[in-house]
């Protein structure tokens, strides 16, 4: 009577260990969608304290490979942790105070010149409704809309996370504040992290030890470098947005080039919020040829960027079809607005890393 040789009679095994893997894997990223999506909800009212959590956790992911460079280099690192955080304050800080005044006096422009810009669109639409016959009266308050926008400017300032502080000035002030409590918070971490590293390390089961720190470096490696790439990207779209409509001759062309930039964090989001911004702005001051070049130009920095300038700063990091990433982020925005559309990617990418170690 002939038997089952070994290999066949460890098949059934084997193909239940990889249903078993993937039933743990599965309802691990359900529970830990579930509990996130509870946490974003519970803090969601301590939206502004979340702001300085948001920035030191952005200093720790940029600047944790150079302050281990320094380290490795025999540099004390908590003199390490002040050059690499220093450098940072001042790449931030100059270009600002150069930037900010021009940036303020133009949106300052755009707040004064819309409603007049509002009444030529409305005479455009009443011309354009009494060639085709139509008898439409097309009534634009350019001052209520001015005024509602300054009242919606004050109240959103500092990324929206601030709703609720008073007045704009004592808005930004808070934002301010809550932002220097960041980098604090920021460095402290990073000039503590080893220590933070191995007690967190002391805190997980011991056969399971080397396991989960080596899955959770991988994430954190993994997030670090997709949020390092986008800030990168993101620089060089509002740096080539803002020449490529300087050099169309676009007016407000800074505040159009950093609103581009800074919606280019959100997959998706950034070319079309910046588009649509330049050809409206053309179209307000009644240049349509100024909306097409302003098209084409930001058409052409986009194809830069997608092409050239972000599979070099993200390289192989984000290993998710483009489908995947647009359902990701508009789930994100549906959970946690314009928080969750930012995180929605990294924590997409921790959560594969997870399921593939899981599977393996």
């Amino acid at each position: 009577m002939a038997h089952p040789s070994p290999a066949r009679r460890g098949a059934p095994g084997r193909v239940h260990d990889r249903w078993l893997r993937a039933g743990v894997a599965v309802w691990t990223v359900l529970g830990l969608s579930v509990l996130l999506w509870g946490l974003l909800r519970v803090l969601r009212p301590l939206a502004p304290l979340l702001w300085p959590v948001i920035v030191a956790a952005v200093i720790v992911y940029l600047l944790a490979p150079p302050v281990g460079l320094l380290e490795r280099r025999r540099v004390p690192r908590g003199l390490g942790t002040a050059l690499v955080v220093t450098g940072l304050i001042v790449a931030v800080a100059v270009p600002g105070l150069l930037i900010v005044p021009l940036l303020l006096e133009q949106v300052s422009a755009v707040l004064a010149g819309l409603p007049t810009s509002l009444e030529g669109v409305e005479r455009e639409l009443g011309v354009l409704a009494e060639r085709l016959g139509l008898d439409a009266r097309v009534r634009l308050d350019g001052e209520a809309v001015t005024r509602w926008l300054r009242r919606q400017e004050n109240r959103d300032s500092v990324a929206g996370l601030l709703s609720g502080v008073g007045s704009g000035a004592a808005a930004v002030g808070f934002g301010l504040v809550l932002t220097f409590a960041g980098v604090v918070i920021g460095f402290y971490t990073l000039a503590d992290l080893p220590r933070i590293r191995r007690w967190a390390a002391g805190l997980l089961p011991e056969g399971r030890r080397e396991e989960i720190i080596g899955v959770a470096a991988r994430c954190a490696e993994a997030t670090g470098a997709y949020l390092r790439g986008q800030l990168l990207v993101a620089a060089f779209v509002g740096v080539a947005s803002s020449l490529a409509l300087w050099a169309v001759g676009l007016r407000y062309w800074l505040f159009v080039g950093v609103v581009a930039g800074v919606t280019n964090l959100v997959p998706f989001v950034g070319p079309l919020v910046g588009g649509v911004l330049a050809v409206a702005i053309a179209l307000l001051t009644g240049d349509p040829w100024q909306a097409l070049w302003a098209a084409l130009a930001l058409t052409a920095v986009q194809q830069v960027e997608s092409q050239v300038v972000a599979p070099l700063a993200l390289g192989r990091v984000v290993r998710l079809p483009p489908l995947v990433v647009l359902l990701v982020v508009l789930a994100g925005g549906v959970a946690a607005g314009v928080l969750g559309m930012l995180v929605a990617v990294p924590v997409t990418t921790s959560a594969r890393i997870v399921v593939r170690h899981l599977r393996a």
